[in-house]
């Protein structure tokens, strides 16, 4: 078992994270993880690899989705060097699927934006990464984790909403036991 998010917190109230020098508004009740995105899931990264906030979002059907220009300015990354793989469809309109390494950042247990001392944990997305334009209507606001990439990875999310603390781990020999159950 790897833990990849331990007791991490989430907010009742709006909060702001720190992004290559730019203040982000994160609304209350938002889960928001941090990520990395390099050129392609060969190109490994690191600590210093630039980081972004993604909202954990269960309700995004695709395993990630960002805009063009918080792959450029966040992520460092032009959306013409990532690889083509296909489209998908969101509220009627089609969007490019791309191939992309997406690495997820071990936060430190109990904080959200410090982070352990780990390299980031590799995030499988076979179908591939969404690229929203952005004056596409629905485009996200802040980048979005999905449910497809838990799947996918075969991962488990525990939230504690008593006490806003989310935990997330890949799976182990305790959980492949009782799968079933």
């Amino acid at each position: 078992m790897t833990a990849l998010l331990r007791r991490m917190p989430f907010f009742n109230e709006t909060s702001f994270a720190t992004v290559r020098g730019e203040a982000v508004r994160i609304k209350a009740h938002q889960i928001v993880a941090w990520a990395s995105l390099t050129l392609s899931p060969a190109h490994q990264a690191t600590t210093e690899t630039p980081r972004l906030p993604v909202i954990l979002d269960t309700g995004n059907t695709q395993s990630f989705s960002i805009r063009e220009s918080h792959l450029r300015r966040w992520a460092g990354i032009e959306p013409a060097l990532l690889r083509r793989l296909g489209t998908t469809r969101h509220g009627g309109r089609v969007f490019p699927l791309h191939a992309a390494g997406l690495w997820l950042h071990r936060n430190r247990p109990g904080e959200r934006d410090a982070f352990a001392e780990q390299s980031p944990y590799f995030i499988q997305c076979e179908a591939g990464v969404v690229v929203h334009p952005d004056h596409a209507p629905g485009a996200p606001r802040l980048p979005l984790f999905g449910l497809r990439a838990l799947e996918e990875n075969r991962l488990h999310l525990k939230v504690n909403a008593a006490r806003r603390r989310v935990s997330l781990r890949s799976t182990d020999w305790v959980t492949r036991l009782f799968g079933w159950w």
